[in-house]
């Protein structure tokens, strides 16, 4: 086999598999691109074992791969990163990043010219293909379910964005195809490929037309017609402006030049000029961005902006990247870091203002490099775009046709994917970015000649015989690790998911010991424990994901929640603080009014709860349960105040399910107990324990108004003998609970007639009050009293100060 064959061979097989793979989806795996990494990893060992056997033999000529400054630059600056990482997981990411880069080196060495159209014609059968399973999936037709995606035509991608991202860049390689003129000098045209390239000549290959056509219509034209409207139809279906915008800004370029002039003398000498330039000009955008946005008076504004979420969500994603940026400005925070930090910058407001729970990206490819790489990884990145450029000028140079060249028809789509991910997260996941890279492979073979080759051997590179088996290896092992995580997490939240708690336990564990900074391992870990009923362990784990990524998925906030379910309400309240201070929403105003409330600070509670209630993000679900049992908390702080009028419309307000649950029913019971409709409150009472017969509160409260209608006083008796039971158990146990239920007991045994035990009871419901709770001492004190002078037991020494 000679050399040539080898190359062309390895070049369409690489090319191909790169097409093909945001086909290839992952399933059962938290990680849909799992099989995309594999791929990666796979094609950059192929191409570091053949260049490890080749080159210390043969090598190519001097000056024909003009991007290797840049990608050795680019290299250079994502290993240092890496190095200077301080998470696991950017060993893997850098790899992969090197792979990338590794791979459009090798693909610029072994491509041959000839073959760009073919490979055209696959990304372009591709999208077409694409975008008819997107049509597919709106009509209800799917090979598969999106679990964590609630829209209907995601393609393969799990997400509009990324499928508008995809069919947009196929759109304008079809568009491309379709403008360039029949019969023209272009290997890229109308007509059937019949390529010949004459031996050592720079100038293009050439097709021959058939004649075949339909009504004077060349049938290749119509094709490529209706491939271009079903790629539109498709794209139509994801509803992502950002992607129309990019396409109609870069079907202008299709037929402009403007953007092809070579560039002066003293740019032509080195990319890193213009490259330097570039990423200082990226650098100061979107440093103006985040001047702005963090200075604006957010606070000021009356209400959520609906209608504008989508802008105003990734002006503050921009910043909070920026913010980043400026902790790690030189060598960054490592690859794949970002989704560890990026949330510890999210502003106050950012629930309210669209973001959300959790924050991995900032949504623009510029953020994210500057951040895990620092300047230096986006200077290198602006590198290679400047590199790519400067191949393109030199090649409209050299080839003066006024016709659609495919230099352009290839350039085109590959800016366009980089133009959209200046304001999207389009190159974060791998079928985007191996497009790309493809993209960029095609653009470099139509544009320069073939790599030459020559004898000669060269010591060196035996080295990359020693040093390939250990990447291989290296490559291998972190990605097997990954796809064990990933399969792991998915198994262990559907466990999760069926309660199976155990089951999911031992999942996270195994996660844990792979990855101890996993962070949905941590999250699983500990929601599986508290399923567990180890409050404790989930509180460590809480605690430990909030080290590693500071409130990520709102840690801070379950970790103050178990807290308070711990009676640990110093600590609580610090942690909810925290969290407040992170996020203002009603679920942070809902929580941290329950702790002030344990803390009996009620008129304090009052105003902070009443404050939870201005701005309600109605979209997500959780924050408007949290404002509903906001108007619970502020319902019974109304009932016990004796305004009843105000806690019946809080109530009232009270929205579904919790309109329909326990506590809604017993406030509404104790509410028309307070206006004297005893009977209707015997009645909510009832309905609150039959949904929740394991509250002791509800117990407590029918068995008392058993006992003031003359109801059944076995039963009473039995509930609130089980309601004491409940609350001398607890650990560490509430007075103001037990209290309250002693002093009901109390009053059951004196109209039982166990006077010596009613008299114990409601003797210590009054003298272990504390003196702040002055109008309960002051109640329980006149019901002690009575009883006393009632039964005859009084006697004008006793003092029962209130």
């Amino acid at each position: 086999m000679t050399l040539p064959l080898l190359f062309r061979i390895l070049g369409l097989f690489s090319a191909t598999t790169l097409v093909l793979s945001p086909w290839v989806v992952a399933v059962e795996t938290s990680d849909p691109f799992l099989n995309q990494a594999w791929i990666t990893f796979g094609l950059a060992g192929l191409a570091a074992i053949t260049l490890s056997v080749l080159l210390p033999i043969v090598r190519p000529r001097e000056g024909q791969i003009p991007m290797a400054p840049a990608l050795i630059f680019f290299w250079g600056a994502i290993a240092v990163a890496t190095l200077a990482a301080a998470f696991p997981i950017s060993l893997r990411q850098g790899l992969l990043f090197g792979a990338q880069l590794f791979l459009l080196l090798f693909m610029r060495i072994i491509w041959q010219r000839r073959d760009t159209i073919i490979l055209l014609r696959l990304v372009i059968a591709s999208g077409t293909l694409m975008s008819i399973y997107a049509i597919a999936q709106r009509l209800g037709y799917d090979l598969f379910i999106w679990c964590d995606s609630p829209y209907t035509a995601v393609g393969t991608f799990t997400n509009p964005n990324f499928l508008a991202a995809y069919l947009m860049a196929t759109v304008l390689a079809s568009l491309g195809y379709l403008l360039n003129k029949e019969g023209e000098s272009s290997p890229i045209n109308l007509s059937d490929a019949c390529i010949t390239d004459a031996p050592g000549s720079d100038l293009m290959p050439c097709e021959k037309a058939r004649s075949w056509d339909f009504h004077g219509i060349p049938a290749r034209k119509l094709l490529l017609s209706a491939a271009i409207i079903l790629q539109l139809v498709g794209m139509s279906l994801t509803w992502c402006k950002g992607a129309w915008l990019v396409l109609f800004l870069c079907c202008g370029l299709l037929k402009t030049d403007f953007w092809e002039i070579r560039p002066g003398k003293f740019f032509r000498r080195s990319p890193f000029p213009a490259a330097f330039l570039l990423a200082i000009l990226i650098t100061i955008f979107y440093g103006c961005l985040s001047v702005a946005v963090s200075s604006y008076p957010w606070k000021t504004i009356s209400g959520p902006p609906y209608g504008y979420f989508s802008y105003i969500s990734r002006l503050l994603e921009w910043q909070m990247g920026f913010s980043l940026f400026l902790q790690h400005p030189v060598v960054g925070i490592g690859p794949g870091g970002m989704r560890y930090l990026l949330s510890s910058f999210r502003p106050p407001l950012g629930t309210m203002l669209g973001l959300s729970p959790y924050n991995d990206d900032p949504h623009s490819t510029a953020l994210s490099l500057a951040s895990e790489t620092g300047f230096f990884g986006l200077l290198g990145a602006c590198a290679l775009l400047v590199t790519a450029f400067g191949i393109h000028a030199r090649f409209r140079a050299r080839n003066c046709s006024e016709t659609m060249d495919s230099g352009r028809t290839i350039a085109v789509p590959a800016l366009a994917l980089i133009m959209h991910g200046m304001f999207n997260n389009t190159l974060s996941i791998l079928p985007l970015s191996n497009l790309l890279l493809l993209l960029a492979a095609m653009h470099q073979g139509i544009c320069l000649p073939d790599v030459r080759w020559q004898k000669r051997f060269t010591p060196r590179y035996l080295l990359l015989l020693l040093l390939t088996p250990f990447l291989c290896f290296l490559s291998w092992t972190l990605q097997r690790e990954a796809h064990n995580i990933e399969t792991l997490l998915w198994k262990g939240y559907a466990e999760v998911d069926k309660k199976s708690w155990r089951e999911a336990a031992q999942s996270f564990s195994e996660v844990l010991e792979i990855d101890p900074q996993s962070l949905k391992g941590l999250w699983g870990m500990a929601a599986a424990q508290e399923g567990l009923g180890r409050l404790t362990r989930a509180q460590d784990l809480l605690a430990r994901l909030d080290r590693v990524a500071p409130n990520v998925f709102g840690v801070r906030y379950h970790l103050s929640r178990l807290l308070l379910e711990r009676q640990q309400l110093m600590e609580a309240h610090h942690w909810a603080l925290l969290h407040y201070l992170w996020n203002q929403s009603p679920m942070s105003y809902e929580l941290l009014g329950r702790i002030l409330i344990s803390e009996g600070r009620l008129s304090e509670a009052e105003g902070f709860l009443r404050e939870g209630l201005i701005f309600i993000p109605y979209w997500r679900d959780e924050e408007r349960q949290a404002a509903d049992r906001i108007r619970l908390q502020l319902a019974s702080l109304a009932i016990d105040n004796d305004h009843l009028d105000e806690a019946e419309a809080l109530l009232r307000a009270v929205g579904s399910p919790l309109a329909e649950s326990a506590e809604s029913a017993y406030l509404s019971g104790l509410r028309n107990y307070k206006g004297g409709n005893a009977t209707a409150a015997l009645q909510l009472f009832e309905a609150a324990c039959t949904r929740s017969p394991d509250d002791p509160r509800f117990a407590n409260a029918l068995g008392f108004t058993l006992l003031e209608t003359g109801g059944d006083l076995d039963k009473a008796q039995k509930l609130l003998e089980n309601a004491w039971q409940i609350y001398r158990s607890r650990t560490p146990p509430v007075l103001a609970d037990i209290l309250s239920v002693a002093h009901s007991l109390g009053t059951l045994f004196w109209k039982k007639g166990l006077l010596d035990r009613a008299q114990e009871l409601l003797t210590m419901a009054f003298e272990e009050c504390p003196p702040e709770w002055r109008e309960t001492r002051e109640r329980r004190s006149r019901d002690l009293k009575r009883f006393l002078t009632e039964t005859g037991r009084f006697r004008s020494g006793d003092a029962m100060k209130p």
